[in-house]
């Protein structure tokens, strides 16, 4: 699974393009998106529909679920590439050496 990572807020006016556009990149860079539920700018249901909206647009199988205290987009096929493959070693590399003491 691809780094999970936090968006910066984005607001629902104008259909939620500046929100679309950061799903859609965090997806396409890490292959995940989470939104913490205090910083949701739209309702549960809009992010998921506009996570699902960013992955159509990349062309890649997404499943959305919600957690306690966010809402989560991953790309079932990430890693799909030695590319994504590459971003998913490092970022675990930098995940581990980070709760090293």
């Amino acid at each position: 699974m691809g780094k999970v990572v936090r968006l910066r807020g984005s607001s629902a006016g104008g259909g939620g393009q500046g929100l679309l556009d950061d799903i859609r990149d965090a997806l396409a860079t890490t292959g995940s998106a989470y939104q913490e539920m205090e910083t949701l700018t739209v309702t549960v249901a809009e992010w998921r529909q506009i996570a699902r909206t960013a992955a159509r647009q990349l062309q890649r199988p997404v499943r959305t679920f919600v957690s306690t205290d966010g809402v989560h987009a991953v790309l079932t096929d990430w890693p799909r590439d030695d590319d994504e493959q590459a971003q998913h070693d490092n970022a675990m590399r930098r995940a581990v050496e980070s709760t090293a003491p």
